[in-house]
């Protein structure tokens, strides 16, 4: 064998091996970028989990505030009821009193 041979076999598998390297160092380079996607994919879920739980105990305090109001409003309806119940008994008392004391002025 001469030289000249082996400086081309050594030659073609040092270039064999900066071909691999090269394509080590792409799938690396791409292995990285689908981790960083992966990073920003799981920290925008996060996040959206945070809102979520948080726009979910706003609803329930909603939800329970607006039980309360209706609960409220019945009570003010039926305290409304009841006095209206109560004044007009108190105007018939009082018209029939005034006619009783119109009759004992006439008598």
């Amino acid at each position: 064998m001469s030289p000249r041979p082996r400086h081309a076999m050594a030659e073609e598998a040092l270039s064999i091996l900066q071909r691999d390297v090269l394509i080590l160092r792409n799938q690396l380079n791409f292995e990285i970028y689908l981790k960083e996607l992966v990073q920003q994919h799981v920290g925008r879920l996060h996040q959206d989990k945070i809102v979520s739980r948080s726009e979910e105990a706003e609803r329930q305090s909603l939800h329970v505030k607006l039980k309360d109001y209706k609960a409220k409003l019945t009570k003010a309806q039926e305290d409304l009821a009841t006095t209206r119940a109560e004044a007009t008994g108190t105007k018939s008392r009082h018209t029939q009193w005034v006619t009783e004391l119109q009759d004992k002025l006439s008598s």
